[in-house]
């Protein structure tokens, strides 16, 4: 499959609206969505705000790249003072399940009363370019090594001023541990065992409140990169072509000229366009990963023999948690029939789902397990 054809797909996921808007940070997920959606001759608007991380580069970037596509751009300004009550806002709106989506309550209302569909780039990340994806994690050579590589990735590292004692933090990390691998414990071994994890426990658990949460249910959420044909697309590429944003570039070059020529010219030795420069550079760990492959590690090198081969029990989970990420991101109304069209989907592409599936439903806990996919306890998001 080529990035064409990828891109395609995302065309796809997009044919039942008219009318979006694609909110731009200057995020590769945003400006390949803003792309297709102008590509597609939609009516499109895009909106920004900070993230209140002191530099507003989100903003700069998102300027030139809506101008590069054409789109009508508008920034949604925030109000330091009202900072409590807006924390309170989204606590009671997320269950009090997270506290880092603040800064989006303003964006959110403005949503409200626009009344578009939100095009959100939920899940792009981690399908296209091996975000919280470590080069450790990636090369490690044993299934124990990438999962602890993985699970240092995922997690917020050493305090600036601890506040726990040598035991008390052993035991967390312990606890911790046990949690991470229980909830991902189906996909070990399986080919994209790294993506899946990441979305599994982080994606899913804690980021796709935000747009489901804040932006619904008073406006439709709408996530691409969940289009089950896409998914399983960008899934079958390797981890290792990923490293580094280079397979992601490919797909930003193929969705249309103008935004690929925006989106991937960081790196040419000719002087960038103003302001994209110190965008890139100012983007920290955690908002961006870096253009350049991670430790030196040659993108094209294969994985490990250990990385899996997506069969047995760890291939047809994956096929669960397909189901499950689309479910948990889709509207209310819709999500038996989503499950139930991606279960057919995935029994008619993969036989060995269906037979796995059978085997499953011996006892009702195993059916129950093998039904919905969920099996373990919470992870940390």
């Amino acid at each position: 499959m080529t990035a064409r054809d990828r891109v395609a797909l995302l065309h796809r996921a997009l044919e039942p609206y008219d009318r979006v808007l694609v909110p731009v940070s200057g995020g590769y997920d945003s400006r390949l969505l803003a792309s297709v959606a102008v590509a597609r001759g939609m009516d499109v608007e895009s909106w920004t705000t900070s993230p209140d991380d002191g530099l507003d580069t989100d903003i700069d970037f998102a300027r030139y790249i809506t101008r590069e596509l054409g789109i009508p751009h508008r920034i949604v300004p925030q109000d330091p003072a009202r900072y409590p009550e807006e924390a309170l806002w989204v606590a009671r709106r997320l269950e009090y399940l997270t506290s880092h989506h603040a800064w989006y309550a303003p964006f959110a209302r403005e949503v409200h009363r626009a009344g578009r569909p939100v095009v959100d780039g939920l899940a792009g990340g981690p399908l296209m370019k091996n975000f919280l994806i470590s080069s450790d994690a990636v090369a490690a050579g044993t299934g124990a090594a990438r999962r602890e590589a993985l699970l240092a990735s995922l997690a917020t590292g050493a305090p600036h001023i601890p506040v726990l004692g040598d035991t008390a933090r052993e035991w967390i990390d312990d606890q911790v541990r046990t949690a991470f691998l229980q909830a991902t414990s189906m996909l070990h071994g399986h080919r994209a065992e790294l993506p899946l994890s990441v979305l599994h426990t982080r994606t899913v658990r804690g980021i796709a409140r935000s747009p489901l949460g804040l932006a619904g249910p008073e406006v439709t959420p709408v996530f691409p990169f969940l289009h089950p044909e896409f998914f399983e697309a960008a899934l079958s590429v390797p981890v290792s072509r990923k490293e580094g944003g280079r397979f992601y570039r490919e797909i930003l070059r193929a969705a249309n000229p103008p935004g690929g020529r925006a989106a991937v010219h960081q790196r040419a030795a000719a002087p960038e366009p103003a302001g994209a420069a110190a965008v890139e550079r100012a983007r920290g760990p955690g908002v961006e990963p870096p253009d350049a492959g991670p430790g030196g590690r040659d993108p094209r090198a294969p994985l490990p023999p250990d990385a899996g081969g997506g069969r047995g029990r760890a291939g047809r989970a994956h096929r669960i948690r397909v189901v499950e990420l689309a479910v948990l991101a889709a509207r209310p109304g819709a999500l038996r029939r989503l499950a139930h069209r991606l279960r057919g989907s995935a029994r008619r592409s993969h036989p060995a789902l269906a037979r796995g599936r059978r085997r499953a439903g011996r006892g009702p806990a195993r059916r129950d397990r093998a039904r919905t996919g969920l099996t373990g306890p919470r992870a940390p998001a």
